[in-house]
Parts: C-alpha cells; structure tokens; sequence
C-alpha cells in the first residue's frame, strides 16, 4: 500500500541538507545544483514510498537529458533522501530499493585526436605571454600531458607543485593522501612560466579572473569552461574529459597494452575501464584489417 508520507522540508533546504555529509565542497555545490531537480519535482507530487522510483520515471521520460546525467541526478536525489531520513525530516528512508539507469560501459566519451592536439598546441604556441594565456598553458598541459582530471587541477595549490624536481603532488579521485606525480617537460615548462606570471606560491594554484568568483579557486565547471572556449575557438567539437581520453589511449599504444603500466599513470583504480580503453583500439584496429581483408567496391 502506497501510503502518504509526511516529509519536513525546511527553508533554504537544498543548501542545508549536505551539510552533515563528509564531502569536498566542489561536490557540495554539485549536489545542491542537482538537487533542485528533485524538489521541483517533489513540489507536485504525493509523496509516497515510491518517491524515488517516480523521480527516476520522470527522468527516464526525459530526453534532453543522457545515461549519465539523469543517474547524477538520480544518485544526487538518493543522497538527499538518505539524509533526510538520518537527520529525522522523514519517518521511513525512501532512497532504498532503486537502481541506477544501466549504462554501457563501453560507450565512451569520443578522446581528442592527434591532429587536435596538434592543432591546440599550435596555438597556444602562437598567443602572447599575457597571465590568461600562460595560465591557459599550464591547464592544457595539465590535461593532455598529465591526464589529469579536472577535479584533481581544480584541488592543486601552488606548494603542491615542485618544480626543481619536476612533481607535484595531487589529490586524487576517491583518495585521501595526495599522489607523487612526475611531470612531463612540457608541462614542467609551462607550470614554470605560469608561476612566474602569478607571483604567488601560496593558496590555490589556479582561481577566477572575473565574475563573482574572482580570486576564488577555480571550480570544475569554471576549468570547463575555460578549455570549450578554446575548443570552441578551434572548432573542436569534443568535451574536457577527451583530453584524459587522449592521455590513456597514447599511453595505451606506446606500451602495447600494458594495462598494468599505463595505470601508473592513470592512476586508475582498477584495469577494468582501462580494458575499455584497450579495447576500442583494437577495435579500431579490426576494422582497419576488415577493410583490407575485403577490398571490393559495389
């Protein structure tokens, strides 16, 4: 029997409810942009035990949305739940008893090519020595020549970075202690200018330069930003994470796929998604001996 439950929903609720959670506050502010999904949708609904499983309906029936939005906002609508049940807002916890959307693992997010890189690192080359483009530098070369992902740039302080030895020091996805990482002499070059050009050597490596945020240390979504207006700029129709993408499949090439090597750099917690990796390409490489197996023209 479907029930009515009785949930307290307090003022200034979706900024309030994560408070108790022990969680970066970069992933806080995500949570409480998502979460206003939820609400909304709470707002005309009876709510009942089958709250969850309605709202993962509703978002199913949403097409704007794909696979790995709708389980962000999905997971996001379980954590709340979950805490409104630990903090006593519900009298039953109503984020139980629904799965996330099956998603295949082996679609993946199209990686930037070798020409794009090139014709990245091309420009960059061409721009002047201005601190917006030396920082701009420093972010690619973060992104494509260490495979750093975006939340792990966005955590760098400066006395993370250690360039007399060519390292720093990162803080990695789901880890407590910050990782020994070597540089590239690309990257070496560019954080060496980048750090001349900011005069700092204290406090976040990369911040703001304008809007409300400015001085503030650069969130994710304002490093997204920041590089699809460089892709923009070059008509590069792919998103931040080709770049790490990019990283792993050169690296997977170079070592003839020693997954087992290439996730020392990676710092992939398991060789699973790197056996994606390593599967595209020899898909791609299947389909090149396909062609030359069958050379017919109708």
């Amino acid at each position: 029997m479907n029930e009515i439950i009785v949930i307290e929903k307090p003022t200034r609720y979706n900024e309030c409810i994560f408070d108790t959670l022990d969680i970066q506050p970069n992933t806080k502010i995500e949570y409480q942009k998502r979460i206003l999904k939820f609400f909304d949708f709470m707002d005309h609904q009876i709510i009942t035990r089958n709250l969850l499983l309605a709202y993962k309906q509703h978002l199913r029936d949403d097409n704007s949305l794909g696979i790995a939005s709708k389980n962000k906002y999905l997971t996001t609508a379980r954590i709340a739940l979950r805490e409104m049940y630990r903090q006593g807002l519900t009298p039953v916890d109503l984020s139980v008893g629904v799965s996330s959307f099956q998603q295949n693992i082996r679609h993946r997010v199209n990686g930037l090519t070798e020409e794009e890189v090139v014709k990245i690192c091309n420009y960059l080359k061409e721009q002047d020595n201005s601190f917006k483009n030396a920082r701009l530098r420093a972010l690619v070369s973060l992104l494509l020549f260490q495979g750093l992902r975006q939340i792990e740039i966005c955590r760098l302080d400066f006395n993370d970075i250690d360039l007399a030895s060519g390292t720093i020091n990162v803080l990695g996805k789901g880890r407590n202690d910050k990782e020994h990482i070597h540089l590239h002499k690309t990257t070496i070059k560019a954080l060496r200018s980048y750090s001349r050009a900011s005069h700092a050597k204290y406090g976040p490596a990369f911040y703001s330069l304008n809007g409300r945020n400015k001085g503030q240390r650069l969130t994710t979504r304002g490093l997204r930003q920041i590089i699809q207006n460089l892709f923009n700029e070059l008509g590069i129709e792919k998103t931040v994470h080709g770049s790490r993408h990019f990283f792993t499949t050169e690296l997977i090439k170079h070592y003839k796929s020693d997954l087992t090597t290439v996730a020392r750099f990676t710092r992939h917690n398991s060789l699973e998604m790197l056996t994606v990796y390593n599967d595209e390409i020899a898909s791609e490489n299947d389909t090149e001996l396909l062609s030359k197996a069958f050379q017919y023209e109708l």
